[in-house]
């Protein structure tokens, strides 16, 4: 047995999932990975759970030492039985990574008829871009007037791996595999569920409001440039009008300098750094790195840029956030 987290098993004639606190010995069941007759076990001093019918030659070990792509298969197939489950109203609880209030996510209506909850949903995130993502579970509906398919929202499970936030279209959330486990085997399943999304990238709709961002328009490369014999607090090129910023359109010798970091980076690993040396060229997502913004520019987009601020690279494709700021001399 999987000690805390006991796994589910899928009925053998309507080939559902089912939890074992809710299963039923006049049932048959089968194992999702072998697919071999299971037995319930519901007594009283021990966590009701499945287990295989004992054979000589049983080699799978499904419910009694579950592998880590196991455990997040089971947890697949525990979200989608909850998702497509008329009795359950689920809902997400998150953390805005501003002002840290928690704020709940409300799973989109399901249509019957146009409608699916898919496992393992292949999509193309971009267009023009090739390369093929794979959706944990995913609320699909059927569009017959285009004849094609659209994602209303996304659900990634996390059991070793967080799943990159560039890679999903929004909206979207993750849950805790062993989390969902837990919750789902207890035997007080009620109308109303709340799991906890995990993603640590996302803000109420008031903080929402108040993001600010800009964009520049010269490339990543060209805005890490520093001005010859300078210190880190010396930057050549404005990133909102990419003139030289030592002369800071031409009226001022000081600028505003923005420490940033990588979108996709976790935020406990927010203030490890504010600035490194990499070479642009060769960052990665866990450079951070600054950028200067000259007092014209600053003051046009209003003069409160502050932590938040989302700064975004066209030409590079990438997005990074503020994580402090300060004056300096050019």
């Amino acid at each position: 047995m999987s000690g805390l987290f006991p796994l589910g098993a899928v009925n053998s004639k309507t080939g559902q999932y089912v939890f074992p606190a809710s299963a039923s010995k006049d049932q048959k069941y089968i194992c999702p990975e072998c697919q071999s007759d299971l037995v319930i076990v519901k007594g009283d001093k021990r966590v009701h759970h499945f287990r295989h019918k004992a054979e000589r030659n049983q080699t799978c070990h499904y419910y009694e030492h579950p592998s880590e792509s196991q455990i997040h298969k089971d947890a697949k197939l525990c979200l989608k039985s909850l998702l497509e489950n008329k009795n359950i109203s689920l809902q997400f609880s998150r953390k805005c990574r501003k002002c840290q209030r928690r704020f709940q996510v409300h799973p989109p209506d399901f249509q019957e008829g146009s409608d699916e909850i898919c496992l393992e949903y292949r999509f193309q995130f971009k267009q023009g871009d090739h390369s093929i993502r794979i959706a944990d579970v995913a609320h699909i509906s059927f569009q017959p007037s285009l004849g094609s398919r659209k994602i209303k929202i996304i659900y990634e499970i996390c059991h070793t791996h967080k799943t990159n936030n560039d890679h999903r279209p929004e909206p979207w959330v993750e849950i805790d595999a062993k989390s969902l486990q837990r919750y789902a085997s207890s035997s007080k399943l009620t109308e109303n569920i709340f799991l906890e999304c995990i993603r640590n990238d996302v803000f109420c709709d008031t903080c929402q409001n108040k993001i600010k961002r800009i964009k520049s328009i010269i490339t990543l490369e060209k805005a890490s440039l520093q001005l010859p014999g300078g210190d880190y607090h010396h930057w050549r090129y404005c990133v909102l009008c990419a003139r030289n910023i030592k002369y800071c359109g031409g009226y001022s010798d000081r600028y505003h300098l923005f420490f940033c970091y990588y979108s996709q980076d976790d935020l406990e690993d927010e203030y490890g750094c504010f600035y490194t040396k990499d070479d642009p060229k060769s960052m990665t997502t866990t450079s951070n790195f600054a950028i200067g913004i000259c007092d014209p520019c600053h003051d046009r987009t209003g003069g409160d840029l502050d932590t938040g601020t989302i700064i975004e690279f066209p030409f590079d494709n990438r997005k990074y956030n503020v994580m402090d700021y300060c004056r300096a001399n050019s």
